[in-house]
Protein backbone atom coordinates (compact mmCIF):
# COMPACT_ATOMS: atom_id res chain seq x y z
CA UNK A 1 0.00 0.00 0.00
CA UNK A 2 1.29 3.32 -1.00
CA UNK A 3 2.10 6.30 1.18
CA UNK A 4 -0.87 8.12 -0.15
CA UNK A 5 -3.30 5.17 0.70
CA UNK A 6 -1.58 4.26 4.38
CA UNK A 7 -2.25 8.20 5.22
CA UNK A 8 -5.65 8.00 3.72
CA UNK A 9 -7.06 5.03 6.00
CA UNK A 10 -5.02 6.55 9.07
CA UNK A 11 -6.78 9.57 8.81
CA UNK A 12 -10.12 7.65 7.96
CA UNK A 13 -9.61 4.95 11.32
CA UNK A 14 -8.16 7.57 13.75
CA UNK A 15 -12.10 9.06 13.84
CA UNK A 16 -13.66 6.25 13.79
CA UNK A 17 -14.97 3.92 16.45
CA UNK A 18 -13.31 0.50 16.59
CA UNK A 19 -17.24 -1.46 16.08
CA UNK A 20 -16.25 0.20 12.21
CA UNK A 21 -13.58 -1.48 11.66
CA UNK A 22 -14.37 -3.85 9.44
CA UNK A 23 -16.43 -1.54 7.40
CA UNK A 24 -13.72 0.43 6.70
CA UNK A 25 -10.91 -2.47 5.41
CA UNK A 26 -13.97 -3.57 3.75
CA UNK A 27 -13.14 -0.58 1.11
CA UNK A 28 -10.27 -2.78 0.23
CA UNK A 29 -12.48 -4.55 -1.93
CA UNK A 30 -12.95 -1.61 -3.96
CA UNK A 31 -8.61 -1.06 -4.59
CA UNK A 32 -8.12 -1.78 -8.54
CA UNK A 33 -6.06 -5.25 -8.84
CA UNK A 34 -3.68 -6.00 -12.01
CA UNK A 35 -2.89 -9.64 -11.96
CA UNK A 36 -0.45 -11.44 -14.62
CA UNK A 37 -2.31 -14.55 -16.30
CA UNK A 38 0.47 -15.46 -18.75
CA UNK A 39 1.09 -18.61 -16.45
CA UNK A 40 -0.93 -21.01 -14.44
CA UNK A 41 0.08 -21.26 -11.32
CA UNK A 42 -1.59 -22.62 -7.48
CA UNK A 43 -0.53 -20.47 -4.31
CA UNK A 44 -1.01 -22.10 -1.02
CA UNK A 45 -1.38 -20.36 2.31
CA UNK A 46 -1.30 -21.57 5.89
CA UNK A 47 0.14 -20.19 9.26
CA UNK A 48 3.25 -22.54 9.67
CA UNK A 49 5.22 -24.58 7.09
CA UNK A 50 6.16 -27.35 9.96
CA UNK A 51 4.18 -27.38 13.04
CA UNK A 52 1.21 -29.19 13.91
CA UNK A 53 -1.53 -31.79 11.47
CA UNK A 54 -2.27 -28.88 9.17
CA UNK A 55 0.96 -27.67 8.75
CA UNK A 56 2.14 -31.44 7.58
CA UNK A 57 -1.32 -31.82 4.82
CA UNK A 58 -0.61 -28.34 3.77
CA UNK A 59 3.21 -28.99 2.66
CA UNK A 60 2.71 -32.62 1.54
CA UNK A 61 -0.01 -31.28 -0.92
CA UNK A 62 2.23 -28.91 -2.00
CA UNK A 63 5.41 -30.54 -2.54
CA UNK A 64 3.49 -33.30 -4.31
CA UNK A 65 1.95 -31.08 -6.62
CA UNK A 66 5.37 -28.91 -7.44
CA UNK A 67 5.92 -32.51 -9.96
CA UNK A 68 2.88 -31.39 -11.99
CA UNK A 69 2.38 -27.33 -11.80
CA UNK A 70 4.05 -24.13 -10.81
CA UNK A 71 3.39 -24.41 -6.86
CA UNK A 72 4.16 -21.64 -4.28
CA UNK A 73 3.61 -21.98 -0.68
CA UNK A 74 3.23 -19.29 1.62
CA UNK A 75 3.72 -18.84 4.87
CA UNK A 76 2.75 -17.20 8.44
CA UNK A 77 6.04 -18.22 10.16
CA UNK A 78 8.59 -20.08 7.80
CA UNK A 79 11.08 -22.75 9.55
CA UNK A 80 11.90 -24.71 6.44
CA UNK A 81 14.62 -23.34 4.24
CA UNK A 82 12.97 -24.69 0.63
CA UNK A 83 13.21 -21.26 -1.75
CA UNK A 84 9.45 -22.29 -3.13
CA UNK A 85 7.92 -21.61 0.62
CA UNK A 86 7.74 -17.59 1.01
CA UNK A 87 7.14 -15.61 4.38
CA UNK A 88 4.28 -14.03 4.38
CA UNK A 89 5.49 -9.80 4.52
CA UNK A 90 4.45 -8.32 7.74
CA UNK A 91 3.03 -4.20 7.21
CA UNK A 92 5.63 -2.01 8.48
CA UNK A 93 5.51 0.08 11.57
CA UNK A 94 3.58 3.02 10.48
CA UNK A 95 0.96 5.59 11.27
CA UNK A 96 -1.27 3.11 9.72
CA UNK A 97 -0.39 0.07 11.16
CA UNK A 98 -0.36 1.64 14.80
CA UNK A 99 -3.70 3.49 14.65
CA UNK A 100 -5.17 -0.37 13.12
CA UNK A 101 -3.61 -2.27 16.03
CA UNK A 102 -5.16 -0.26 18.41
CA UNK A 103 -8.82 -0.24 16.90
CA UNK A 104 -8.08 -4.27 16.70
CA UNK A 105 -7.41 -4.37 20.05
CA UNK A 106 -10.30 -1.91 21.71
CA UNK A 107 -12.42 -3.42 19.44
CA UNK A 108 -11.35 -7.01 19.93
CA UNK A 109 -10.91 -7.66 15.84
CA UNK A 110 -8.69 -10.28 16.22
CA UNK A 111 -6.14 -9.99 13.40
CA UNK A 112 -8.10 -7.93 10.98
CA UNK A 113 -5.15 -5.23 11.25
CA UNK A 114 -2.83 -7.09 9.66
CA UNK A 115 -2.52 -6.21 6.21
CA UNK A 116 0.77 -7.00 5.01
CA UNK A 117 -0.68 -9.71 3.28
CA UNK A 118 -1.93 -6.76 0.97
CA UNK A 119 1.44 -6.78 0.14
CA UNK A 120 1.12 -9.87 -1.98
CA UNK A 121 -0.72 -8.01 -5.09
CA UNK A 122 2.58 -6.76 -6.31
CA UNK A 123 4.40 -10.44 -5.41
CA UNK A 124 5.26 -11.74 -8.98
CA UNK A 125 4.20 -15.67 -7.89
CA UNK A 126 0.88 -14.58 -6.27
CA UNK A 127 0.08 -12.09 -9.35
CA UNK A 128 0.81 -15.25 -11.47
CA UNK A 129 -1.39 -17.73 -9.75
CA UNK A 130 -4.13 -18.81 -10.73
CA UNK A 131 -5.11 -20.66 -7.92
CA UNK A 132 -5.26 -20.02 -4.40
CA UNK A 133 -5.26 -22.78 -2.27
CA UNK A 134 -5.65 -21.39 1.40
CA UNK A 135 -5.53 -24.10 4.55
CA UNK A 136 -5.75 -22.49 7.96
CA UNK A 137 -5.78 -18.53 8.06
CA UNK A 138 -6.03 -17.98 11.52
CA UNK A 139 -2.59 -17.38 14.19
CA UNK A 140 -2.16 -13.39 13.25
CA UNK A 141 -0.64 -13.68 9.98
CA UNK A 142 -3.14 -12.93 7.65
CA UNK A 143 -6.11 -10.55 7.85
CA UNK A 144 -10.12 -12.05 6.27
CA UNK A 145 -10.99 -8.08 5.26
CA UNK A 146 -8.62 -9.22 2.62
CA UNK A 147 -9.57 -12.15 1.01
CA UNK A 148 -12.10 -10.49 -1.29
CA UNK A 149 -9.49 -7.86 -2.69
CA UNK A 150 -6.30 -11.12 -2.99
CA UNK A 151 -8.82 -13.48 -4.63
CA UNK A 152 -10.08 -11.23 -7.13
CA UNK A 153 -10.12 -13.07 -10.11
CA UNK A 154 -8.55 -16.06 -9.25
CA UNK A 155 -10.21 -19.65 -8.29
CA UNK A 156 -10.22 -20.61 -4.49
CA UNK A 157 -9.44 -23.85 -2.75
CA UNK A 158 -9.96 -24.04 1.10
CA UNK A 159 -9.44 -27.15 2.94
CA UNK A 160 -10.84 -26.43 6.59
CA UNK A 161 -8.52 -28.22 9.08
CA UNK A 162 -10.57 -27.22 12.11
CA UNK A 163 -13.83 -25.16 12.57
CA UNK A 164 -12.73 -21.66 12.65
CA UNK A 165 -14.71 -20.72 9.64
CA UNK A 166 -17.92 -21.74 11.34
CA UNK A 167 -17.09 -19.49 14.38
CA UNK A 168 -16.89 -15.88 15.85
CA UNK A 169 -13.20 -16.15 17.47
CA UNK A 170 -11.96 -20.35 18.07
CA UNK A 171 -10.67 -22.39 16.45
CA UNK A 172 -12.98 -25.42 17.51
CA UNK A 173 -16.48 -25.40 18.77
CA UNK A 174 -15.73 -28.16 20.98
CA UNK A 175 -18.98 -28.74 22.87
CA UNK A 176 -20.65 -25.24 22.51
CA UNK A 177 -23.18 -24.61 19.35
CA UNK A 178 -23.76 -21.33 19.48
CA UNK A 179 -22.04 -21.22 15.64
CA UNK A 180 -25.72 -22.74 14.66
CA UNK A 181 -27.30 -19.21 15.41
CA UNK A 182 -24.26 -16.77 14.85
CA UNK A 183 -22.47 -16.77 17.95
CA UNK A 184 -22.56 -13.69 20.47
CA UNK A 185 -22.28 -14.39 24.10
CA UNK A 186 -19.40 -16.60 23.79
CA UNK A 187 -19.10 -18.99 26.89
CA UNK A 188 -15.28 -19.03 26.66
CA UNK A 189 -13.62 -16.04 25.03
CA UNK A 190 -10.04 -17.71 26.28
CA UNK A 191 -10.45 -20.46 23.50
CA UNK A 192 -7.40 -20.12 21.17
CA UNK A 193 -7.61 -17.58 19.35
CA UNK A 194 -8.81 -15.69 22.42
CA UNK A 195 -10.10 -12.28 22.68
CA UNK A 196 -11.09 -10.54 25.32
CA UNK A 197 -14.62 -8.70 25.31
CA UNK A 198 -17.60 -11.08 23.69
CA UNK A 199 -17.36 -9.41 19.43
CA UNK A 200 -18.35 -13.05 18.82
CA UNK A 201 -21.47 -11.71 16.78
CA UNK A 202 -20.18 -9.25 14.37
CA UNK A 203 -16.88 -11.55 13.96
CA UNK A 204 -18.47 -14.01 12.73
CA UNK A 205 -20.46 -11.63 10.10
CA UNK A 206 -17.99 -9.66 8.94
CA UNK A 207 -15.95 -13.60 8.29
CA UNK A 208 -19.63 -14.80 6.58
CA UNK A 209 -19.67 -11.72 4.23
CA UNK A 210 -16.09 -11.74 3.15
CA UNK A 211 -16.06 -15.71 2.75
CA UNK A 212 -19.25 -15.79 0.80
CA UNK A 213 -17.98 -12.89 -1.85
CA UNK A 214 -15.29 -15.54 -2.47
CA UNK A 215 -17.71 -18.56 -3.01
CA UNK A 216 -14.38 -20.91 -2.49
CA UNK A 217 -14.50 -24.57 -2.98
CA UNK A 218 -14.54 -25.94 0.49
CA UNK A 219 -12.44 -29.27 1.13
CA UNK A 220 -13.34 -30.91 4.65
CA UNK A 221 -11.06 -34.10 5.53
CA UNK A 222 -14.50 -35.15 7.40
CA UNK A 223 -18.28 -35.79 6.27
CA UNK A 224 -19.19 -33.91 9.94
CA UNK A 225 -17.38 -30.65 9.27
CA UNK A 226 -18.75 -30.53 5.71
CA UNK A 227 -22.63 -30.77 6.68
CA UNK A 228 -21.81 -28.25 9.40
CA UNK A 229 -20.71 -26.01 6.71
CA UNK A 230 -23.34 -26.56 4.78
CA UNK A 231 -25.48 -25.24 7.55
CA UNK A 232 -23.46 -22.30 8.38
CA UNK A 233 -23.14 -21.40 4.90
CA UNK A 234 -26.07 -22.35 2.64
CA UNK A 235 -24.82 -20.25 -0.09
CA UNK A 236 -21.84 -22.03 -0.70
CA UNK A 237 -22.19 -24.15 -3.94
CA UNK A 238 -18.79 -26.40 -3.72
CA UNK A 239 -18.17 -28.22 -0.20
CA UNK A 240 -16.83 -31.78 -0.85
CA UNK A 241 -15.10 -34.21 1.13
CA UNK A 242 -11.27 -35.59 0.36
CA UNK A 243 -9.85 -37.18 3.40
CA UNK A 244 -7.06 -36.94 5.02
CA UNK A 245 -4.32 -39.60 4.24
CA UNK A 246 -0.58 -40.76 5.39
CA UNK A 247 2.63 -42.29 4.26
CA UNK A 248 1.35 -45.89 4.98
CA UNK A 249 5.02 -46.99 4.02
CA UNK A 250 6.55 -45.16 7.07
CA UNK A 251 3.55 -45.66 9.46
CA UNK A 252 3.46 -49.64 9.59
CA UNK A 253 3.93 -52.48 11.77
CA UNK A 254 7.16 -52.98 13.12
CA UNK A 255 8.61 -55.84 15.37
CA UNK A 256 7.76 -54.73 19.21
CA UNK A 257 10.20 -55.95 21.09
CA UNK A 258 12.89 -54.81 18.88
CA UNK A 259 11.57 -50.92 18.65
CA UNK A 260 11.19 -50.90 22.55
CA UNK A 261 14.86 -52.58 23.17
CA UNK A 262 15.55 -49.51 20.60
CA UNK A 263 14.03 -46.97 22.12
CA UNK A 264 14.75 -48.32 25.76
CA UNK A 265 11.27 -48.81 26.82
CA UNK A 266 9.71 -50.93 29.40
CA UNK A 267 9.39 -54.82 27.93
CA UNK A 268 7.05 -56.06 30.74
CA UNK A 269 4.60 -53.27 30.77
CA UNK A 270 1.18 -52.46 28.91
CA UNK A 271 2.29 -49.41 27.01
CA UNK A 272 -0.31 -46.51 26.64
CA UNK A 273 0.63 -43.72 24.17
CA UNK A 274 -1.01 -40.22 24.21
CA UNK A 275 0.43 -37.82 21.05
CA UNK A 276 -0.41 -34.04 21.20
CA UNK A 277 1.45 -30.65 20.77
CA UNK A 278 2.07 -29.58 24.39
CA UNK A 279 1.18 -33.38 25.63
CA UNK A 280 -1.12 -33.23 28.68
CA UNK A 281 -1.31 -29.10 28.47
CA UNK A 282 -3.18 -29.33 25.53
CA UNK A 283 -6.92 -28.79 26.70
CA UNK A 284 -8.58 -29.31 23.16
CA UNK A 285 -7.00 -33.08 23.15
CA UNK A 286 -7.83 -34.46 26.68
CA UNK A 287 -4.53 -33.76 28.31
CA UNK A 288 -6.69 -32.94 31.69
CA UNK A 289 -8.39 -36.35 31.29
CA UNK A 290 -5.06 -37.80 30.61
CA UNK A 291 -3.39 -36.67 33.54
CA UNK A 292 -6.08 -37.77 35.98
CA UNK A 293 -6.50 -41.54 34.48
CA UNK A 294 -2.28 -41.57 35.16
CA UNK A 295 -2.98 -40.51 38.68
CA UNK A 296 -5.73 -42.63 39.37
CA UNK A 297 -4.17 -46.34 37.61
CA UNK A 298 -0.44 -46.52 39.21
CA UNK A 299 -1.58 -50.21 40.29
CA UNK A 300 -1.96 -51.39 37.38
CA UNK A 301 0.80 -52.91 35.03
CA UNK A 302 0.48 -49.81 32.58
CA UNK A 303 2.85 -47.34 31.68
CA UNK A 304 1.63 -44.28 30.18
CA UNK A 305 3.68 -42.55 27.50
CA UNK A 306 3.14 -38.94 26.04
CA UNK A 307 4.30 -36.75 23.64
CA UNK A 308 4.55 -33.44 23.09
CA UNK A 309 6.37 -31.30 26.03
CA UNK A 310 9.50 -31.04 27.25
CA UNK A 311 8.16 -31.46 31.04
CA UNK A 312 8.81 -34.09 33.36
CA UNK A 313 6.93 -36.65 34.10
CA UNK A 314 4.01 -36.69 36.77
CA UNK A 315 4.13 -40.22 37.83
CA UNK A 316 6.19 -42.99 38.32
CA UNK A 317 4.65 -45.14 35.96
CA UNK A 318 4.28 -42.11 33.02
CA UNK A 319 7.10 -41.76 30.46
CA UNK A 320 7.49 -37.77 28.72
CA UNK A 321 9.09 -37.34 25.30
CA UNK A 322 9.06 -33.98 23.66
CA UNK A 323 7.70 -33.21 20.70
CA UNK A 324 8.41 -35.73 17.87
CA UNK A 325 8.37 -33.97 14.04
CA UNK A 326 10.21 -37.04 12.49
CA UNK A 327 8.21 -39.52 10.96
CA UNK A 328 9.99 -42.35 11.38
CA UNK A 329 10.59 -41.85 14.99
CA UNK A 330 7.12 -41.41 15.47
CA UNK A 331 6.35 -44.62 13.68
CA UNK A 332 8.29 -46.69 15.57
CA UNK A 333 6.64 -45.20 19.07
CA UNK A 334 3.48 -45.69 17.39
CA UNK A 335 4.97 -49.90 16.75
CA UNK A 336 6.20 -49.88 20.47
CA UNK A 337 2.82 -49.18 22.13
CA UNK A 338 -0.10 -51.53 22.77
CA UNK A 339 -2.75 -48.96 22.58
CA UNK A 340 -3.15 -45.07 21.50
CA UNK A 341 -5.49 -43.11 24.18
CA UNK A 342 -6.54 -39.87 22.35
CA UNK A 343 -9.63 -38.47 24.70
CA UNK A 344 -10.00 -35.69 22.54
CA UNK A 345 -12.78 -33.21 22.72
CA UNK A 346 -12.27 -31.17 19.91
CA UNK A 347 -10.94 -32.47 16.49
CA UNK A 348 -11.61 -32.52 12.28
CA UNK A 349 -10.09 -35.83 10.90
CA UNK A 350 -6.76 -36.68 13.19
CA UNK A 351 -3.71 -37.69 11.62
CA UNK A 352 -2.25 -39.30 15.28
CA UNK A 353 -5.25 -41.86 15.24
CA UNK A 354 -4.53 -42.50 11.32
CA UNK A 355 -0.42 -43.22 11.65
CA UNK A 356 -1.20 -45.25 15.06
CA UNK A 357 -3.71 -47.57 12.73
CA UNK A 358 -1.74 -47.79 10.32
CA UNK A 359 1.40 -49.10 12.25
CA UNK A 360 -1.32 -51.34 13.98
CA UNK A 361 -1.94 -49.76 17.30
CA UNK A 362 -5.27 -49.91 18.58
CA UNK A 363 -6.71 -46.57 19.27
CA UNK A 364 -9.46 -45.01 22.07
CA UNK A 365 -10.90 -42.00 21.28
CA UNK A 366 -13.76 -39.94 21.41
CA UNK A 367 -16.71 -39.96 19.56
CA UNK A 368 -16.45 -37.26 18.29
CA UNK A 369 -15.89 -34.76 14.99
CA UNK A 370 -14.40 -37.30 12.09
CA UNK A 371 -13.54 -40.02 14.22
CA UNK A 372 -16.26 -42.31 14.14
CA UNK A 373 -15.97 -42.28 10.18
CA UNK A 374 -12.41 -43.83 10.35
CA UNK A 375 -12.79 -46.29 13.54
CA UNK A 376 -15.25 -48.86 14.22
CA UNK A 377 -16.12 -49.61 17.96
CA UNK A 378 -14.63 -52.96 18.61
CA UNK A 379 -13.63 -53.53 14.81
CA UNK A 380 -10.87 -51.57 14.27
CA UNK A 381 -10.32 -49.35 17.42
CA UNK A 382 -12.33 -48.11 20.45
CA UNK A 383 -14.57 -45.55 20.61
CA UNK A 384 -15.69 -43.36 23.84
CA UNK A 385 -19.02 -41.92 23.49
CA UNK A 386 -18.66 -38.34 22.80
CA UNK A 387 -16.64 -36.58 25.32
CA UNK A 388 -17.35 -38.33 28.50
CA UNK A 389 -16.52 -38.26 32.00
CA UNK A 390 -12.61 -39.86 33.77
CA UNK A 391 -14.84 -42.97 34.39
CA UNK A 392 -15.76 -43.66 31.18
CA UNK A 393 -12.60 -43.34 29.36
CA UNK A 394 -10.96 -45.14 32.45
CA UNK A 395 -13.50 -48.05 32.05
CA UNK A 396 -12.69 -48.74 28.40
CA UNK A 397 -9.16 -48.25 28.97
CA UNK A 398 -9.57 -51.07 31.46
CA UNK A 399 -11.33 -53.22 29.20
CA UNK A 400 -9.07 -53.05 26.84
CA UNK A 401 -5.95 -54.19 28.65
CA UNK A 402 -8.20 -57.12 29.89
CA UNK A 403 -8.24 -57.93 26.42
CA UNK A 404 -4.66 -58.03 25.79
CA UNK A 405 -4.14 -61.55 25.92
CA UNK A 406 -6.82 -63.11 23.59
CA UNK A 407 -7.52 -63.19 20.05
CA UNK A 408 -9.32 -60.16 19.97
CA UNK A 409 -6.47 -58.06 20.33
CA UNK A 410 -4.94 -59.54 17.54
CA UNK A 411 -7.61 -59.24 15.11
CA UNK A 412 -8.08 -54.91 15.72
CA UNK A 413 -4.60 -53.70 15.21
CA UNK A 414 -4.79 -56.05 11.40
CA UNK A 415 -8.29 -54.54 11.12
CA UNK A 416 -6.80 -51.18 11.70
CA UNK A 417 -4.10 -51.41 9.29
CA UNK A 418 -6.35 -52.59 6.98
CA UNK A 419 -8.91 -49.62 6.90
CA UNK A 420 -6.13 -46.87 6.66
CA UNK A 421 -3.97 -48.84 3.87
CA UNK A 422 -7.60 -49.03 1.79
CA UNK A 423 -9.29 -45.53 2.47
CA UNK A 424 -6.77 -43.22 4.06
CA UNK A 425 -3.43 -43.00 2.59
CA UNK A 426 -1.41 -40.36 1.59
CA UNK A 427 -0.92 -41.32 -2.16
CA UNK A 428 -5.12 -41.28 -1.98
CA UNK A 429 -5.34 -37.74 -0.78
CA UNK A 430 -2.82 -36.11 -2.76
CA UNK A 431 -4.02 -37.61 -6.20
CA UNK A 432 -7.50 -36.18 -5.33
CA UNK A 433 -6.35 -32.37 -4.88
CA UNK A 434 -4.31 -33.06 -8.19
CA UNK A 435 -7.70 -33.63 -10.01
CA UNK A 436 -9.36 -30.86 -8.18
CA UNK A 437 -6.21 -28.83 -9.54
CA UNK A 438 -6.35 -30.21 -13.13
CA UNK A 439 -10.12 -28.94 -12.84
CA UNK A 440 -9.56 -25.99 -12.04
CA UNK A 441 -6.55 -24.88 -14.21
CA UNK A 442 -8.13 -26.30 -17.61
Amino acid sequence: MNTFFQSLFSKIIYRIRPAKLPKVLSLLVCLPCYYNRKNKSIVSFNTHDQSGGASKIAFQIADFSRSYFKYHFFTGIKKRKDDWINEIPKMEDTELTRVLVDKEKRGNWLDFSQLGSLKLRTNRLFQEAQVLHFHNLHGYYFSYALLPVLSKGKRVVWTLHDDHILTGHCSFTMQCERWRIGCGFCPDLSVYPAIKNDNTKELLHWKKKWINQLNPIIVSPSKWLAERVKLSYPGLSDVRVINNGIDISIFRPQNKIVVRDELQLPTDKFLVLFVAEFSTDNPFKGGEIVREVIRRNQALDLCFITIGSEKSSVSPNHLEFPYISNDQELAKLYAACDVLFYPTNADNFPLVVLEAMACGLPVVASNIAGIPEIIQDNYNGFLVEGYSSVEKYEEKLKAVYELKNTDTFDIIPKNARNTVVEKFSLEGMLENYKSLYQSLLN
